[in-house]
């Protein structure tokens, strides 16, 4: 079955979840705490399990020839690793710290990679306005001499900034625009208590209870659901297999339009 362009978003966005757990350790204080006594590799391991959407032959037919190379690295490696079942719960496995961190450099490349595609670019907004305003112009009788005068204002802004730029030593525009994309985003403080009333175990009643109804799910595993809430204002994601939640997500930098 194809996919749609929003299922194969979220396809792609699922394996982030644990590949942020394991190259960013700042983002490692709430899975630590749903899972208390296991070690890191278990949880990376339990996410892996929960998350891994590249198990589908259709979520890997959406990788392209850079994304194919970093995933087929890190599987590798995460292949390699002497992965052992914990006794109290052989459904989990792990290994030492030290071979945790071998993962590391690929898990960064091919988290890099996927987040490129499933996150919003923070110039895109102004692409479409621009390319908004010239469709309005080339409709009316004035494009050729809007055209002219555009192309004309932008070269010589382009130039007069470079020229400042070098002359003054400021750094360049576009290393602005990408520490732009840095800036941590504003959370509705509304979303936010919402998310936290959300907690581990609750059935997707309880939820539908505090969030509104829920869409399809975007899982393509039948023992495991995968529901999504969308807002101006962040995204709400929660994970439910066997009727009871089991992981959730709180994601402010995305939107209703994304």
């Amino acid at each position: 079955m194809a996919l749609t362009t929003e299922q194969q978003q979220m396809a792609l966005a699922g394996p982030c979840f644990a590949l942020r757990f394991l190259v960013r350790p700042e983002s490692r204080s709430a899975p630590r705490e749903q899972m208390k006594g296991f070690s890191d590799s278990a949880i990376f391991h339990r996410w892996m399990d929960l998350c891994w959407t590249f198990n589908e032959p259709e979520t890997r037919a959406l990788l392209n020839a850079e994304e194919r190379k970093c995933f087929d690295e890190f599987t590798a490696i995460l292949e390699w690793l002497p992965w052992k079942p914990i006794e109290s719960h052989p459904h989990i496995s792990d290994v030492s710290d030290s071979d945790l961190k071998k993962l590391l450099p690929s898990g960064t490349r091919l988290l890099a990679c996927l987040e490129r595609r499933t996150r919003p670019s923070a110039q895109r907004p102004w692409w479409r306005k621009l390319v908004s305003f010239l469709r309005r112009m080339v409709a009316r009788h004035m494009k050729y001499v809007v055209a002219v005068v555009l192309v004309g204002l932008c070269t010589i802004a382009s130039w007069l900034i470079l020229r400042a730029d070098i002359q003054t030593g400021r750094p360049h525009v576009w290393e602005v625009l990408q520490d732009e994309k840095k800036v941590t985003p504003l959370i509705d403080p509304i979303i936010k208590a919402k998310y936290d009333r959300i907690a581990e175990g609750m059935t997707l009643g309880d939820v539908e209870e505090i969030l509104g109804k829920a869409g399809p799910s975007y899982s393509s595993q039948i023992e495991r659901e995968y529901y999504i809430w969308k807002s101006r204002n962040g995204w709400i994601s929660v994970i439910v297999e066997k009727g009871k939640v089991i992981t959730k997500d709180f994601r402010p930098e995305m939107s209703v339009d994304d």
